[in-house]
């Protein structure tokens, strides 16, 4: 199980007495039996989910949408420094001629989001 591989990374390369807070942007492929009773032991490791379509993950998601494109499939990396420095370099051009992203989602229509997936994770939490 790949999310699992992920999620344990973080717990065996953080100090014992630090809380690690996992954000993820879809509750749905995080409810398998086994990946909630793994997370249920370990209490330093709280995950909160964004509401579906929530506007900043998508902007992350985009970020590294972007790096994607413009960077990782249009090169040839041999190893992974040279992926690293490639990366390095693409971000620091474009931070240098910064085209930022704008906002469309209403504040309404964000909240009205966010209640809904209160609501599913109160229904789940009941299950």
């Amino acid at each position: 199980m790949e999310w699992l591989r992920l999620l344990k990374h973080p717990g065996r390369e953080t100090p014992k007495d630090v809380d690690i807070h996992l954000i993820a942007g879809n509750y749905a492929t995080h409810k398998r039996a086994k990946i909630k009773a793994w997370l249920a032991r370990r209490t330093r490791l709280p995950m909160h989910f964004t509401p579906t379509s929530s506007s900043w993950m998508n902007l992350v998601e985009r970020s590294f949408a972007d790096i994607t494109r413009e960077c990782v499939r249009a090169g040839n990396f041999h190893s992974a420094p040279k992926l690293t420095r490639a990366t390095t370099m693409h971000m620091a051009v474009r931070n240098e001629q910064p085209n930022p992203y704008r906002w469309k989602a209403a504040g309404a229509e964000i909240l009205a989001k966010i209640q809904s997936a209160r609501e599913v994770l109160a229904a789940g939490a009941q299950n």
